[in-house]
């Protein structure tokens, strides 16, 4: 018996693995983390899935009247709850500067550009702390990523690295 279920295991593994792998596809989650570029960091940020529940009431038989017009039964209906998915859930991958860069300086900075453009009342303390973090997600939430990592797209845009040549040619 033992030797006839291990082969038949062996053979059906790929085959039942591969079904789990086709659900995740199908329902659109990337859960790749994406090919590193040259010296790239980066995070990422799980976007939960929306639903909204809604109870329909249907008609099943229309009112039943008399030839003279009288009502003889009323209208039937049926209570349905319908699922609806509003929004896929989602994971985005996005760059941000690497651990060796992430030091006391740029930190600052990152205080001063928040506290220039009215997202950080804290003192400069060059310290990544909770006021830090949330000044920085509410900025980074306003233009499209909420989160509270630095990308490096914010990075360039709040002047905090020279922005590539690249990307200007792009502009």
């Amino acid at each position: 018996m033992h030797r006839l279920v291990a082969p038949l295991l062996l053979t059906l593994s790929p085959i039942l693995f591969s079904a789990c792998a086709l659900s995740t596809q199908s329902l659109g989650i990337n859960v790749n983390e994406p090919e590193p570029e040259q010296e790239a960091c980066r995070a990422k940020i799980s976007q939960p899935a929306i639903y909204e529940t809604v109870t329909e009431k249907k008609l099943i038989a229309p009112a039943k009247f008399s030839p003279s017009g009288r009502q003889i039964a009323p209208p039937t209906y049926q209570h349905q709850t319908i699922h609806r998915i509003i929004r896929e859930r989602s994971i985005e991958w996005f760059d941000t500067p690497c651990e060796d860069e992430m030091n006391a300086d740029l930190i600052v900075s990152l205080q001063r550009a928040l506290k220039a453009r009215g997202y950080f009342n804290g003192k400069l303390t060059a310290i990544m702390d909770h006021d830090t973090k949330g000044a920085l997600r509410r900025y980074q939430a306003e233009n499209g990523l909420d989160s509270a990592v630095l990308s490096r797209q914010t990075a360039y845009e709040l002047g905090l690295f020279p922005v590539p040549r690249d990307m200007l040619e792009k502009s």
